[in-house]
């Protein structure tokens, strides 16, 4: 869909207010529920997870088993799932975690759910650290169309429990849809099909 050079500049303000807004927030979920709720104007609006992959995965760098304090790889847990609003993709979140400083319960509902990862460690009161923040639009000037790319924001964060111990290094890729607001049911993002949906109220 083509936009109008005022309608970018919108989208521009919006992105840099969602930045802003998530960079503050100690819980992206509870954040993105939050701006949907408030953009679309439905502050009964459902968010959705999508489970993609759950399992054992490289840490890929030396870096990150650092940001976690763990000596190997196989400490750390993997999990990526898609955060769903009405049916569109918002954020596609990847997610490493240390299932040791979790609890049985914490573990059971990230292997066997499709809950949010900020949802079942909120009684930990998590607090987050912003690793890096990389724009994938450019913006209006920049942009050589009148068209929104399909992603438009990566954010990379590190997850800490109340004793300030880390828990989990995220990594989300946020889609056109957080700045579509209501149109984002009509030209946003969908599923594959095939995909099962989990849903959660906050």
């Amino acid at each position: 869909m083509n936009h109008s050079p005022a309608r970018l500049a919108h989208f521009q303000q919006e992105l840099d207010r969602f930045i802003l807004m998530l960079r503050d927030s100690n819980s992206a979920t509870a954040m993105l529920a939050q701006w949907m709720n408030i953009s679309c104007a439905d502050h009964a609006a459902e968010i959705v997870a999508v489970e993609r992959s759950v399992g054992y995965r490289a840490a890929s760098d030396i870096g990150r088993l650092a940001r976690l304090q763990v000596q190997a790889e196989d400490a750390i847990q993997y999990r990526r799932v898609w955060l769903m609003y009405k049916g569109r993709i918002v954020s596609d979140a990847e997610n490493w975690y240390v299932p040791a400083r979790l609890s049985p319960d914490m573990r059971r509902q990230l292997t066997q759910s499709a809950i949010p990862f900020g949802t079942v460690i909120g009684p930990l009161a998590p607090t987050r650290e912003t690793l890096s923040s990389e724009r994938l639009w450019p913006g209006p000037v920049q942009s050589s169309t009148g068209r929104l790319p399909a992603h438009v924001l990566r954010h990379r964060a590190l997850v800490r429990n109340a004793d300030g111990c880390p828990v989990s290094e995220v990594q989300e890729l946020y889609t056109r849809n957080i700045l579509l607001g209501e149109r984002c049911c009509q030209a946003g993002l969908t599923l594959p099909t095939g995909q099962a949906v989990y849903g959660y109220r906050r």
